[in-house]
């Protein structure tokens, strides 16, 4: 695995997995994590961040920091899957953990990264 750029205080929200699968409503199950925490989790625990096949972006309230962002599934080999919404400034940050093509469409999706 690379090793991940500087987050700069990006954080990502660890989600109710039900609320996300049934009404894909963005509910926390604790507190803002930092991404640098979000990814050794994903590291030490050797989970993958896996695509979604729906759209996965955030709508919301002007002033959240996740809308604009995506919720991304992630693979636990023991515990199975898991949702973190990651706000848009923070998605170049995982693009050494997706394949080049997920990456780009994640990106092309995202009206906040258009450009980029």
């Amino acid at each position: 695995m690379q090793e991940a750029p500087a987050a700069s205080g990006q954080s990502v929200l660890w989600l109710n997995p039900r609320a996300w699968e049934d009404d894909l409503e963005v509910r926390a199950l604790h507190q803002p994590i930092p991404l640098e925490t979000g990814l050794e989790i994903i590291a030490t625990g050797e989970m993958e961040i896996v695509t979604v096949p729906y759209e996965t972006l955030i709508a919301g309230q002007a002033d959240s920091p996740w809308t604009g962002g995506h919720v991304l599934a992630v693979e636990d080999p023991d515990t199975g899957r898991h949702f973190f919404a990651v706000p848009a400034p923070a998605l170049p940050l995982l693009a050494h953990l997706l394949p080049a093509q997920d990456y780009h469409h994640l990106v092309w999706q995202t009206p906040l990264l258009a450009g980029t």
